[in-house]
Order: C-alpha cells, then sequence, then structure tokens
C-alpha cells in the first residue's frame, strides 16, 4: 500500500534537489526519495551550508520518530550525518547502560557494541546502502535495544520470585 503524499511537497523537494552539486547525485537522491516516498508521508529536503538535508518524521504508537541525514558532496562514497530523534545516531548507539550489560549486546547481537557494526562506522560504508536501510537499521537497534532491556527486568524478576531450574530465558527470547 502507497502512502498518499502531498504532490506540492513532492514538487518543492525535487525543485531543492535541482540545487545539489551534480545530476549523478541529484538522480541517486530523487531515487531514494521516491522508495521513502512509499512509506512516509513526512519527508522535507533542505540545503544548509552547502550540505544537503532530508528530515523524515513518522508516528508509531502516538509517538513521533524523527530521522534527519546530512549528506555531503562525497555521497554515496561516504555515509550521511545520521540524527534519530534529534541526538546523533552515535549518541543513540553508545547508550551508558547497554555498555555496561555488555554481555546481554553479545547475546542479542553477536558481538560487542552497536557502533562497531552499524552503517554509521565508515568501515562497514557503502555506496550500495540507502537511506532506507539506514532506517530499517536503526528499526532493528531499537528491537535488540527493548529486548535487552526485558532481559535486565526477567533477570530481576527470576531472582526475585522463581525457583533457579526453570529457564524462562528460553520461553521469552
Amino acid at each position: 500500500m502507497e502512502l498518499c503524499v502531498d504532490n506540492m511537497l513532492m514538487r518543492k523537494n525535487e525543485e531543492k534537489l535541482m540545487l545539489v552539486w551534480s545530476k549523478g547525485m541529484r538522480s541517486r537522491i530523487k531515487k531514494e526519495l521516491q522508495e521513502l516516498y512509499k512509506i512516509y508521508k513526512d519527508i522535507e529536503v533542505d540545503i544548509i551550508d552547502d550540505k544537503l538535508t532530508i528530515s523524515i518524521s513518522e508516528v508509531i504508537d502516538n509517538k513521533k520518530h524523527n530521522y534527519s541525514f546530512l549528506i555531503t558532496i562525497n555521497y554515496p562514497f561516504e555515509p550521511p550525518k545520521i540524527f534519530y530523534q534529534n541526538k546523533t545516531y552515535y549518541d543513540y548507539l553508545k547508550n551508558n547502560y547497554m555498555l555496561k550489560n555488555n554481555y546481554l549486546i553479545k547475546k542479542f547481537l553477536g558481538h560487542d557494541c552497536f557502533c562497531c557494526h552499524s552503517y554509521n562506522c565508515r568501515n562497514n560504508w557503502s555506496p550500495a546502502i540507502t537511506l532506507k536501510k539506514i532506517i530499517e537499521e536503526i528499526y532493528r537497534i531499537k528491537k535488540i535495544k527493548r529486548n535487552i532491556i526485558n532481559k535486565i527486568f526477567v533477570d530481576i524478576i527470576k531472582k526475585k520470585y522463581l525457583v533457579d531450574d526453570i529457564d524462562l530465558d528460553s520461553w521469552l527470547f
């Protein structure tokens, strides 16, 4: 099901794209925006200090989620600066409480941290990665973080109320 995006907003965004650096860059961003328009209704494109800014908003369970991308002239050969909920994506990945429970990150993710295996890391970046894939990664990280929090709560409940020989984790995770 495709969303009905305001045609005036699409035209306005495309006009702003005409100010972007090269034809190849414009066509790449335009193609990515067309994919995003199918999913998100509220997309805004701006040019600030010779950088392209794409902001996307959506409401999930009555909570507004904001994604922003600051794209330089080197995109797609270098990753955009990513912002989630008006914080840098790096700050979102580096949650201090999660770092204290590093063993849980390893259990759910398979490695020691979020940031070294995300698209935010230059070593993991590829021109094939799109803004849509970055948003999908944010969803995935959010789900893993929720599972880690649930695991912490389950461990507290188990410690207080259950007998040690009951394997509650296998039922929940």
